[in-house]
């Protein structure tokens, strides 16, 4: 029931008290009773009824009053259960704790209710466990109205205020009991000395993750140091399972593991760690997993658990290299050389063309094409040296075309646009056209000819043919030189192919593969 409702029973309570008294007044047995009443000592009813209508109104006020006083007291505890958050909160960030992730005040209570994961062999200053207790729950409050504790999350602390998103009070819920609080790791501000274990010391820079505050030694011998406070010993810092160097691409399978080796006495240092200059991390034990990346460097330091008697170490650094290919292939012909009647689709005009075509086809012999030749280039995926992959492919048919009107060779510019390592290649392979005597006809027409049908083809086939399958990188990678070797592969029906010749079958197409190498071998 309702204050407004209660205030209106009790008005309409008074109101039908006075009516009734009015009835009554009028009444022939009213009369009669008021004529006794008056010969008789006592309260009259009339009187008793006005006594009753007083003390209604002292009842509503009464009621009134008590409204106040319980959204009075409402106010006051919610004061004072913010007074108590923002205690927490000043507590919870001297034992270590980090609000800069919390934007909401659920999220606070949240980190409230964690406890800390420094290890048991590490005494600190500050409380491990949780802040408030874990069944405590806001009630949510938004719009504008009465008072609601309102995270602000510049001050982070908790304010009362009568708009905005926040709680209007602070409840114990007891389905949050069986919750298990979950730890987090908080920065170690101060510690317990290792020696005096009633003297705490602190250790809140030699705890910083942002590196090590200078020097570059790789010295694995501490060197110990004055200062102010006495000695400190300077830790050795941490060595590399593997050194850093130049290593094959086959040691990353997908990666390479690394770890770090601590050589300080046991549980005086806590090692970090960062790769590519990200974000130091301390070493758990894990193997660092280096990438399969041309350069990846590593830096390492150590961090004493123990700052009154040592000091952080200097940094120790090491690079992995290795070497891949990656990136696509193209090709255009150019240069062609043959007699002074030598035909072909080159001119000053278009030099070069991932097409060639060269002689004039014997038309009146019923031969429609003349001769050509049509690279087409490949994308290439990471590729490892001496790894033999698919540079591209080569189709070549084979015309019958006039006496003198042919080419002898054409040089094939393959462009290595290589976005590993980040160079471009243009390598020239020079192919040497040979034609042959055509004798199958003459043959098939010999009956003591043993030979059979393909065999016939395959001597009459003109080829290609690479005189020098390899040929050197323009650019020195990683203080190595490079060379591609070609040789030619896979193929389809209507010709042959060995390793650096590409034989067409009369008037027949072949189409097969070029296959690369890259290898630091010198043909």
């Amino acid at each position: 029931m309702t204050l407004v409702f209660v205030k209106k029973m009790i008005a309409e309570f008074i109101a039908l008290i006075i009516v009734g008294i009015s009835v009554m007044k009028i009444h022939p047995c009213y009369q009669r009773l008021e004529s006794a009443s008056k010969r008789l000592k006592g309260f009259s009813l009339l009187e008793l009824l006005i006594v009753v209508a007083a003390i209604s109104s002292v009842v509503a006020m009464a009621l009134v009053h008590l409204s106040g006083t319980q959204t009075a007291v409402n106010e006051a505890k919610l004061r004072q259960d913010v007074a108590a958050l923002n205690r927490a909160l000043r507590t919870y960030r001297i034992s270590g704790g980090d609000l800069s992730t919390v934007t909401t005040g659920t999220a606070v209570l949240n980190k409230l209710k964690t406890t800390s994961s420094t290890p048991q062999r590490q005494l600190i200053a500050g409380l491990r466990g949780t802040m408030i207790d874990p069944r405590l729950r806001g009630v949510a409050s938004s719009g504008s109205g009465p008072p609601r504790a309102v995270w602000d999350n510049s001050a982070k602390t908790f304010s009362i205020q009568t708009s905005g998103s926040g709680f209007r009070e602070l409840i114990l819920d007891h389905a949050l009991a069986a919750t298990a609080p979950t730890e987090e790791s908080r920065q170690i501000l101060m510690a317990m000395d290792s020696k005096d274990k009633w003297i705490w010391s602190f250790g809140e820079e030699t705890q910083s993750t942002t590196g090590p505050r200078s020097g570059t030694s790789t010295s694995a011998t501490p060197v110990v140091t004055a200062n102010a406070g006495g000695s400190l010993t300077v830790l050795s810092a941490p060595d590399f399972s593997k050194p850093g160097a130049l290593y094959d691409y086959s040691a990353f399978d997908p990666d390479l593991k690394v770890s770090l080796i601590d050589t300080n006495p046991p549980n005086t240092a806590d090692l970090y760690y960062s790769i590519n200059g990200a974000t130091w991390q301390r070493w758990t034990g894990t193997p660092l997993s280096i990438p399969r990346a041309l350069t990846t460097e590593v830096r390492a330091y150590s961090v004493p658990l123990d700052a009154d008697r040592f000091e952080q170490s200097s940094l120790n650094e090491a690079t992995y290299e290795t070497i891949y290919f990656a990136g696509d292939s193209s090709g255009v012909f150019k240069d062609p050389v043959g007699p002074a009647g030598m035909v072909t689709n080159l001119t000053s005009a278009n030099s070069n063309s991932p097409v060639f075509t060269w002689g004039s086809a014997a038309t009146t012999l019923g031969f429609a094409n003349p001769n050509s030749l049509t690279f087409t280039g490949k994308v290439l995926p990471s590729i490892a040296p001496e790894q033999l992959f698919e540079l591209g492919t080569l189709t070549y048919f084979n015309g019958t075309i006039w006496t003198g009107t042919m080419a002898d060779s054409i040089n094939l510019k393959i462009a290595l646009n290589l976005t590993t390592p980040g160079v471009v290649e243009n390598l020239e392979f020079n192919f040497r056209l040979v034609s042959t005597l055509n004798t199958k006809a003459n043959k098939m027409a010999n009956p003591n000819n043993t030979e059979t049908v393909q065999q016939m083809d395959d001597a009459d086939a003109d080829f290609v043919y690479i005189p020098d399958v390899s040929t050197q990188f323009n650019t020195i990678i990683k203080g190595q030189t490079f060379y591609l070797v070609l040789s030619f592969g896979d193929h389809g029906p209507n010709g042959f192919t060995t390793i650096n010749t590409f034989h067409a079958h009369e008037n027949k197409t072949l189409s097969g593969k070029i296959y690369g190498r890259f290898t630091t071998t010198p043909p």
